[in-house]
């Protein structure tokens, strides 16, 4: 009977329709929303690092993790080649459960590598690069990785799909950008909780990482 003031929302929230549709309201505009960041660039590195407990299967179906500035200085002994693990019950999974698949391009040559049939893997063993990206001077890598339903259960399989991007000065001096597009799964009915990535040979990195819950 009379106009009312409706009180303002909290930081990040959107207006919208209510779900009865008679009325406005504040909360999570819908799309992508933002679970968790972090950034130790100009910090100490590390040579893997863990992301778990963010899955929500009451708000979220899929997510999407950006990891961007891996950043490895001058290893010319060395090889930061990225794996990941999947979590289920907030520990890394390593029995010999997983397969994967990329397809890179750099320069004026092309790579395939994956694993399948029989000879599956105790993790993703390739998320970038084909062979050791040994480094006179310094790495730069970055992945744009998506989850797909990984709170589902019962289905036999979790999958992750990503995009990576990596520069590097190889030891002969040559430079080299490569972009590739990649596949993993897990062959499990669990629910999964979480990921680890790390660098295979342990060679000490800093990074950033922001992942995202797309809404149902």
């Amino acid at each position: 009977s009379a106009d009312q003031r409706l009180a303002i929302g909290t930081a990040g929230q959107a207006l919208k329709v209510n779900s009865s549709a008679n009325g406005l309201e504040y909360g999570t505009a819908a799309g992508m929303t933002k679970l968790y960041e972090y950034n130790n660039v100009g910090g100490t590195a590390v040579n893997s690092f863990n992301v778990d407990g963010y899955f929500d299967d009451s708000k979220y179906m899929h997510y999407r993790a950006i990891v961007s500035d891996i950043y490895t200085a001058t290893n010319p002994s060395g090889a930061n080649q990225p794996a990941m693990r999947f979590n289920v019950g907030g520990s890394s999974v390593t029995s010999n459960s997983y397969m994967w698949a990329f397809d890179e391009s750099y320069a004026s040559g092309h790579h395939q590598r994956g694993n399948g049939n029989s000879n599956r893997a105790t993790e993703i063993t390739q998320m970038q690069g084909t062979w050791a990206c040994r480094s006179n001077n310094y790495e730069l890598q970055n992945f744009d990785i998506v989850f797909f339903n990984p709170t589902t259960t019962g289905l036999g399989s979790k999958f992750v799909k990503w995009t990576g991007h990596c520069f590097q000065e190889g030891n002969s001096g040559d430079l080299y950008c490569m972009s590739s597009v990649a596949t993993g799964m897990l062959k499990t009915n669990s629910a999964l909780t979480g990921f680890q990535i790390y660098s295979a040979d342990g060679s000490n990195f800093t990074y950033k990482i922001s992942l995202y819950g797309i809404l149902k």
